[in-house]
Order: C-alpha cells, then sequence, then structure tokens
C-alpha cells in the first residue's frame, strides 16, 4: 500500500484497527509504522473484538423464538409502502431503550449527530426485504457515508452498511446493526440517520396514499455548515435596514 498517499487520520485508524499503538507523530512516523505492520502481516482486530460481535449478530437475529435470515443472504426493494407505521415515538423508544442516549438529548433530537447527517443527504442506499420469516418481519437494509472520513477504514469501501430490523408489533423496532465501530450496540449515527429517513418516508407516503407505491430516492447531499458571504447573513441590523427601505 501507499501510505504516504494517506491522511494522517487513516494512517491512525488503520495502526488502531491493529492494536498498534503510537503517539501523535508526524506522519512520516506513522507511514513508518503502518509500513512495518503491513510487512508483518498484523491481523486487523488482534484481540478477537470482532468474535464477540459475530456473536452479538447472532443474538440479534431471533425475534419471539424464530431465526431471522442473515440480512445479506434478501431480496429487497425501495418500495417502502409496506413498512410499518413508524414515527418519532417509536424512534424515541428504541433510542431510550438502548442506554446510550439520555431522556434529555432524544427530546432535542434534533440536536443528535444522525440527525445532522439525515438532513444533510449522508444516506446512501435505503430498501427492505418484506416478511422475511413469515410473521411480519421486516429488514431495511442501509448506506450512509461517512462524515469523518472517505470510506469505511475496515472494509474500505466509501460508506457505512447495515440493518434494522422492524418488527409488526409497536414500537416496531427490534434491533439493529452498522459496520462502523459502534455500530453493534444497533443505535450509532448512521442508524440514527437511516431511522429518520424512514420515518420521513413514511410519513409522507401516508399523507399521499393515493399513489401505490413509496419508492426511496436518494436525496441532494446538502452540506451541513456552509460558508455564507456576511452580508448574505439574516442578522437583526440587515432586518431593520430593509424594514426601514
Amino acid at each position: 500500500m501507499d501510505f504516504n498517499s494517506w491522511n494522517i487520520g487513516d494512517l491512525q485508524s488503520f495502526l488502531k484497527d491493529r492494536g498498534v499503538s503510537y503517539s501523535k507523530s508526524r506522519k512520516s512516523e506513522l507511514v513508518e509504522l503502518c509500513s512495518l505492520a503491513e510487512e508483518n502481516n498484523v491481523e486487523v482486530d488482534p484481540n478477537c473484538f470482532q468474535d464477540d460481535i459475530f456473536e452479538d449478530i447472532k443474538k440479534k437475529l431471533v425475534y419471539d423464538g424464530r431465526l431471522i435470515p442473515n440480512p445479506n443472504s434478501l431480496k429487497y426493494t425501495s418500495d417502502l409502502s409496506g413498512m410499518h407505521p413508524l414515527n418519532h415515538f417509536d424512534m424515541y423508544d428504541y433510542l431510550k431503550q438502548s442506554g446510550v442516549y439520555p431522556s434529555s438529548q432524544l427530546r432535542d433530537f434534533k440536536s443528535l449527530h444522525g440527525y445532522r447527517l439525515y438532513q444533510a443527504g449522508y444516506v446512501e442506499c435505503l430498501d427492505v426485504a418484506y416478511n422475511v420469516s413469515g410473521n411480519g418481519i421486516h429488514v431495511l437494509r442501509f448506506s450512509v457515508k461517512p462524515s469523518q472520513r472517505k470510506e469505511d477504514p475496515i472494509n474500505h469501501v466509501p460508506f457505512y452498511k447495515g440493518w434494522i430490523i422492524s418488527v409488526p408489533e409497536p414500537p416496531f423496532l427490534h434491533t439493529a446493526f452498522c459496520a462502523c465501530k459502534g455500530g453493534s450496540d444497533g443505535v450509532c449515527r448512521h442508524t440514527v440517520a437511516t431511522l429518520l429517513e424512514v420515518i420521513g418516508y413514511v410519513e409522507k407516503y401516508t399523507e399521499n396514499s393515493v399513489t401505490s407505491t413509496c419508492q426511496w430516492k436518494k436525496k441532494e447531499r446538502q452540506a451541513a455548515d456552509c460558508p455564507v458571504e456576511v452580508e448574505k447573513l439574516t442578522t437583526r441590523l440587515n432586518m431593520n435596514e430593509t424594514a426601514r427601505s
């Protein structure tokens, strides 16, 4: 690999994934460490954390005593019209049960990083496999663009992939998984962004149920924070000037 062309963040991630300790070194020192790790075939996940994740996934794929098929083996459609009637209250209950988010933060869910990803159009792909176990269980599959890097540093693809399992009884959300480092708990920012995307489309379909399908379409990505000329900023001063004129 040409580590010299990598940025410092990716070099640090490469080392961290392999359990190689490093200080806040210069790039040349990080490149040397990465080269040594590659030459010595240092494996990703030397402490076998991935084994725990795989066991966790097995537990997630069980609902009401039934085994849910592997999400990677299912057939998906972008038509979301058959989704369970998910809403923000369902998402609130699901995230609250995880214990990761405090109630105060969930009440102001627009402050969540996942909400900013959703608003900025970072959800790259979204489709669903219906009735996968014959008892009303749906599996949503998603891809979300990383916000801090160009690609998933482990799988080396330009997005994080994951899935969400929706069940026929409220609050409809059973569990989820994302390939990002914190995604095994099912409530990472990429999962939150996807849930908001799904809820938005379910609500849109409910309001416009004249159509028979509700095909998901990726919205144009927007920058969460865009530079604006001072003259174009809405301030109290220029509002007063406009009113006087």
